[in-house]
């Protein structure tokens, strides 16, 4: 399959297919669902109804358990960080795992992400041993994080259309993307 970027400026510059797999990128669903998020910002509404618009034409929303992962290590460090900032709990983060502010916390972002995977079908592809050399290329070229490659390996396999709003992915020609980043248009 040959890559295609659409620019999502409303979720009425996508045509949804039936059944169609959208696979949401860890940044979508922070931009969604975590406990920080302004739900009005400009990012929030257009993936907001979009992801609207998928579930309504029986599209299918998948993520993977690198989603979860950085999902939810990104929502409570960001919250540790702003803890820290403001002089309620220290830096050391491990020790901090041990808190009731911590527990608090991870509540939260385990609230949110059961409430998003509601929606959501969970696809994990795993690195097969002859896939595992270009996998390995592909990161020390620097272009890409490893959690990266993953989300584009399930999405190759899975025949998912990637909404990301991460430059990191840009490069990927052989998926079909989605992005209403300005930025990532080609």
């Amino acid at each position: 399959m040959s890559g295609e970027v659409i620019t999502l400026r409303n979720a009425g510059d996508v045509w949804i297919d039936r059944g169609k797999k959208f696979f949401f990128d860890t940044n979508i669903v922070l931009i969604l669902q975590a406990p920080y998020t302004n739900p009005n910002s400009w990012e929030a509404r257009v993936y907001s109804r979009l992801m609207s618009k998928i579930l309504r034409l029986n599209g299918k929303i998948v993520i993977n358990s690198v989603v979860i992962h950085e999902y939810m290590q990104t929502c409570v460090k960001k919250l540790h960080r702003e803890l820290v900032r403001g002089g309620e709990v220290k830096e050391d983060y491990k020790g901090f795992r041990t808190s009731a502010a911590f527990e608090q916390r991870a509540h939260e972002a385990s609230t949110s992400l059961i409430r998003f995977c509601q929606w959501t079908e969970i696809l994990d592809t795993f690195i097969r041993k002859e896939d595992l050399e270009r996998h390995c290329g592909e990161f020390c070229s620097g272009r890409i994080d490893f959690p990266d490659l993953m989300i584009l390996e399930t999405c190759r396999r899975n025949s998912c259309t990637l909404v990301t709003h991460d430059s990191d992915l840009a490069f990927a020609e052989d998926v079909y993307w989605i992005t209403a980043n300005p930025a990532l248009a080609r």
